[in-house]
């Protein structure tokens, strides 16, 4: 949120209030790479990072990234040209990845927040700054 108010002005609700679904991704996909590639950590993410890579280090987890690109907002909203929208999301994501030093084996891309819940299985977790697609997730995982 904090970095969407840095390069807009406004906070994520407030903008989409304003300027409507269409207008919120307009501007992010019109920055395109750069947003997403200049976007700083979350508190916290190098606590996350460090225990995740160590329990990866000791055989114990099998880690994978699972990050949504919003294509079914994206598509909705600009059906001439989504797959270029589409596809600055996922490059600005897979630079902050590397940045980062976030060397996991694989980089999923969902659709949307919710549809994570598609990726979930027994003995999954999902690390996500949404409650919502934690509750999807996990009701999908059960």
């Amino acid at each position: 949120d904090k970095h969407f108010e840095d390069v807009f002005g406004d906070l994520p609700g407030v903008f989409e209030r304003k300027y409507g679904v269409t207008g919120f991704w307009k501007n992010i996909t019109d920055v395109g790479v750069k947003f997403w590639d200049e976007m700083p950590p979350t508190n916290g993410f190098s606590i996350i990072k460090n225990t995740a890579e160590s329990y990866q280090k000791a055989g114990k987890l099998q880690i994978q990234i699972l990050t949504s690109t919003s294509a079914d907002q994206i598509k909705q909203n600009f059906p001439n040209d989504y797959q270029k929208r589409i596809g600055s999301v996922e490059v600005g994501k897979k630079n902050w990845f590397k940045r980062h030093s976030l060397d996991f084996k694989k980089i999923n891309f969902s659709s949307s927040g919710t549809d994570k819940a598609n990726w979930a299985e027994k003995n999954t977790i999902l690390i996500d700054d949404l409650q919502r697609n934690v509750d999807a997730f996990i009701s999908n995982s059960i």
